[in-house]
């Protein structure tokens, strides 16, 4: 995983793996000791090459950020599992069962899988991002569906 810092002493912009020993390290612009970050997947942060640009979402098992694919500079929508249920192997089976079920959907009304994935202990589903409202926001927004427009979001469900 990328993280994206800065150097306390001269602001360089510097980027490093987070699996790399920050022991030693010093800023190649100025010269002075800096340590690298410990990471939790948040803005700035590259995940297997998405970058995470911000928060739009909480669930159950994780957040979702909204995150640019970088080799195809896309937006995605970005699900990362929680890493407290990371911990668990079955929370993990879990969440690689429904990124198995969603990667064999195929429906206008449903959104698209891309890739899923795990670096290095971050289990992650990019889908394709789609703008607008969540149904309900909708409801807490506007109060509940009229009998017609529940129907007509019904039947595109």
């Amino acid at each position: 995983m990328l993280v994206k810092f800065h150097c306390a002493t001269c602001n360089a912009k510097l980027s490093a793996e987070t699996n790399a020993v920050s022991e030693g390290t010093t800023c190649p612009r100025c010269g002075a000791p800096i340590q690298i970050p410990t990471v939790t997947v948040g803005p700035g942060v590259v995940v297997d090459g998405f970058q995470i640009d911000r928060c739009i979402g909480h669930g159950g098992m994780g957040d979702v950020f909204l995150a640019t694919q970088l080799s195809m500079n896309r937006r995605v929508a970005f699900k990362v599992l929680s890493p407290t249920f990371a911990a668990n192997p079955e929370l993990v089976e879990r969440f690689n069962n429904e990124m198995r079920i969603l990667a064999n959907l195929n429906h206008p009304n449903i959104v698209t899988a891309l890739k899923a994935g795990n670096d290095q202990g971050v289990h992650y589903l990019a889908m394709l991002y789609v703008d607008g409202e969540a149904t309900d926001a909708l409801v807490d927004m506007h109060g509940p569906f009229s009998e017609q427009e529940a129907l007509r979001v019904g039947s595109e469900i």
